[in-house]
């Protein structure tokens, strides 16, 4: 059943969206501030490392780092920044809303707003047509573009491929690169080639060679750097696997 909503039921499906999601929840806004009562909304959440969550925003100054702090308390979560987000969607195991409303408290307060929603959208009945499996389909591959920041990724989550989950239809296929500066596996991204914690230090490090080759992990015995961060011998193949990557992506 689909429903369109305005006003407090549309602040209610989304409140409900959020408390009731089981193994999996999906937020996707542009734009993020918490107040008491949203941070109240995911605080049942907090302690379960079986909730999958997938947080995606965009744009600039658009979460505080309090803000991001409370989202790095769950066990289970991939946070990922995409610059030219615009679009809202958010979604649970059971149903999804695609609405102009960001997960902010002045747009939820003050702002007119509306959106859609799609109940049972990745039950076992679901019509693959449906737009809100659509969405979510395309949310996961928003989540793998490589140009994409992944901002942090909790010790327990696990990669979203999906081909475990028989709710969803979308088998997401990660794109597996290296860090160069500690070798640990990250997404692939020629633009962004050290992990978040590596990349904190990197300005003290700045101009500085590195270690591994973004590609291949292979030790690049200080061969490698943020301007060069592939191996000579691997750059045709690292540009054609990149080129893979994005016939795969939305954009």
């Amino acid at each position: 059943m689909a429903e369109f909503l305005t006003g407090q039921p549309l602040v209610y499906k989304l409140r409900d969206i959020i408390e009731n999601a089981r193994d999996l929840l999906v937020i996707v806004s542009p734009y993020i501030k918490l107040d008491g009562e949203i941070r109240h909304w995911f605080e049942k959440h907090i302690n379960n490392r079986h909730l999958h969550i997938l947080l995606i925003f965009g744009k600039e100054n658009p979460i505080s780092d309090w803000d991001l702090g409370f989202f790095k308390r769950f066990p289970n979560i991939k946070i990922i920044y995409a610059e030219n987000l615009h679009a809202k969607y958010y979604a649970n195991e059971d149903e999804g809303l695609m609405t102009s409303l960001n997960l902010h408290e002045y747009s939820i307060g003050n702002n007119i707003e509306f959106g859609y929603c799609a109940e049972n959208s990745y039950n076992a009945n679901y019509d693959e047509s449906d737009c809100t499996t659509d969405a979510f389909n395309y949310t996961l591959k928003i989540a793998a573009y490589p140009y994409n920041e992944l901002v942090y990724k909790s010790r327990h989550c696990k990669e979203w491929l999906y081909n475990n989950h028989h709710n969803t239809s979308y088998h997401y296929k990660s794109h597996k690169g290296y860090c160069i500066h500690c070798g640990c596996k990250i997404e692939f991204n020629i633009e962004r080639p050290m992990c978040y914690d590596c990349y904190q230090g990197w300005g003290r490090r700045r101009g500085n060679a590195e270690n591994f080759c973004h590609y291949s992990g292979e030790e690049s015995y200080r061969q490698t750097s943020m301007q060069k961060p592939i191996l000579t011998k691997n750059w045709h193949k690292a540009k054609e696997y990149e080129e893979e990557c994005l016939d795969e992506l939305p954009y």
